[in-house]
């Protein structure tokens, strides 16, 4: 039992045994939609993942992509590629701590409203909220 989120759940009778679980790819609960951090200005961290294992976002000041793999025990980034757009210190100090924090995820976990909390190897969570994309174009 890793807490891995799943996008169904399965009950299976036996006679009068009854045992239940989790179905589904978990990576459907990911992508179709973008993840943003934060209170909605414009240097919160935002992510996207696609159904080819892809994710891409804005740490805050630049924009970064890299692939990620799901497992049943969680959920981890390849190194990611990141631009090198110079912006104020306190934004460059943010945007480098989510770019750690990314490269520390372990597991996720999908709530029913709408937010997704990436688990840190050390058990702290990243909290973003579900953003639908054509929102983020703006």
């Amino acid at each position: 039992m890793s807490g891995q989120s799943f996008p169904y759940s399965a009950n299976f009778i036996q006679q009068d045994e009854q045992w239940s679980g989790c179905a589904g790819d978990p990576q459907r609960l990911l992508t179709g939609v973008s993840w943003k951090a934060g209170r909605a200005t414009d240097n919160d961290a935002t992510l996207t993942f696609s159904p080819e294992s892809r994710i891409s976002g804005y740490a805050g000041c630049n924009f970064f992509t890299g692939s990620y793999t799901i497992t049943g025990e969680g959920i981890e980034f390849s190194p990611l590629a990141v631009t090198k757009r110079m912006c104020p210190p306190e934004v460059m100090a943010d945007e480098k701590r989510v770019l750690q924090q990314l490269t520390q995820v372990s597991n996720f976990k999908v709530f029913a409203d709408g937010t997704l909390h990436l688990q840190l190897t050390n058990g702290e969570y990243l909290q973003f909220s579900r953003y639908p994309l054509d929102l983020l174009a703006n």
